[in-house]
């Protein structure tokens, strides 16, 4: 951050956390956190001035902070307020997060011995206190061994996050949610169950249950994260809802698994918008085998279809998952126009008074018998469609 270099030296501008342990690991950094000795308000707008910018008062009652967003960056820039440097590293949740380099010096301060912690790819507590201090850090732990390969947990931090995890009761559940997303939105979302499974997280979030885990939920999710790759491979982009369907993978171990989703749910633990999906993975029990039972497969999931087809092939035998998932993705290819949304072949007040029905529910069900007949591809006219219904009524 070229503008942050800018600052006079009094004001004893800091670059820290993650942007600076990902400029280590050689990793893109987009968002940036930096911490200033005093006099924050002013710094962030003359940040903001020399990026054409504008500096945005956060939320907060510990200390002053100011986002300032522009293209292809967010920064956050805090103001110790009299806080000394040192207690600002200590507080934070990894050695790998406290380190902290003076951009007017370019010196490195690593009072923690982050950066041995970095060439030893672990991940440990900056302070005893580190996990109860807040406990979303538990879950933050696991988001850090999602999103850094190779990285293993200190054996002593697994131990306080472990102790610490009871109080993820006490955090609001919007930032439970957050960070839950964000680790099951990765590929390797396996690796964090792992972890939530060693830290006594899950199923604990998902259940108030005495049912303890097992290494088979770990391995689905292995397994659900090789078959994501192959349909997504096969469709050339990414069109699975990780989320939802690691969800759907985690909540079907359970004897109830539907109702346990809508108690996570009450719990604000979920979005309405990825419960509802979650159930509809749920809702459907196999894989389709005829062709008809695809057409219509595709038809009710939607744009969903991938996240459905990934959730029950990771479920099913290898040799039958294969082969059934070459049919649907060669029948949404193929078909799209026909499955997903084709227009009806008759209208109610067609279908009405063809058959000299009155608007009811006998009128009802043979209109939606009709749509399902012909997005299975039973019947493709509207003169089959005509006799279809003729038949129909007579039977």
């Amino acid at each position: 951050m070229v503008a942050l270099g800018s600052l006079p030296p009094e004001c004893d501008v800091l670059l820290v956390g993650g942007a600076l342990r990902d400029r280590l690991l050689e990793r893109p950094v987009h968002d940036f956190d930096a911490v200033v000795a005093h006099d924050g308000a002013a710094a962030a707008e003359r940040v903001a001035e020399l990026l054409e910018t504008r500096a945005i008062r956060l939320g907060g009652d510990r200390f002053a902070a100011y986002r300032i967003e522009g293209a292809g960056f967010r920064l956050d820039l805090w103001d110790r307020q009299g806080m000394s440097l040192d207690a600002d590293l200590r507080r934070r949740d990894l050695t790998v997060n406290s380190m902290a380099l003076r951009l007017s010096a370019a010196e490195l301060l690593d009072p923690h011995g982050g950066l041995d912690d970095l060439a030893h790819r672990r991940l440990r507590a900056t302070s005893e206190a580190s996990f109860a201090d807040d406990p979303l850090r538990v879950l933050r732990l696991a988001r850090f061994v999602v999103e850094l390969p190779s990285f293993a947990v200190d054996p002593k931090t697994v131990a306080l996050a472990r102790a610490a995890a009871p109080g993820l009761e006490r955090v609001a559940a919007e930032r439970i949610r957050e960070e839950l997303r964000a680790i099951f939105d990765a590929p390797r979302a396996a690796v964090g169950l792992g972890l939530l499974v060693e830290l006594e997280v899950y199923p604990g979030l998902w259940s108030d249950s005495e049912e303890p885990a097992s290494d088979d939920e770990v391995a689905r999710l292995e397994r659900l994260a090789q078959t994501i790759a192959h349909i997504e491979a096969e469709l050339g982009r990414r069109c699975v809802d990780r989320f939802v369907a690691t969800q759907a993978t985690l909540f079907s171990r359970f004897r109830e698994p539907v109702e346990r989703l809508r108690a996570v749910r009450q719990r604000r633990l979920l979005s309405n918008r990825d419960a509802a999906a979650i159930e509809s993975l749920l809702g459907w029990p196999r894989l389709p085998s005829s062709i008809e039972e695809r057409r219509w497969f595709l038809h009710n999931c939607g744009d969903l279809w991938p996240t459905v087809a990934a959730h029950l092939g990771s479920a099913s035998p290898a040799a039958d998952w294969r082969s059934e998932r070459s049919a649907l993705i060669e029948l949404a290819r193929s078909e799209a126009q026909a499955i997903f949304a084709p227009p009806p072949l008759l209208d109610g007040h067609e279908i009405a008074s063809l058959l000299g029905l009155a608007p009811g529910p006998r009128l009802g069900e043979l209109a939606s018998d009709l749509r399902r007949a012909q997005i299975e591809g039973r019947v493709t006219t509207r003169d089959a469609a005509v006799d279809w219904l003729e038949r129909k009524a007579k039977s």
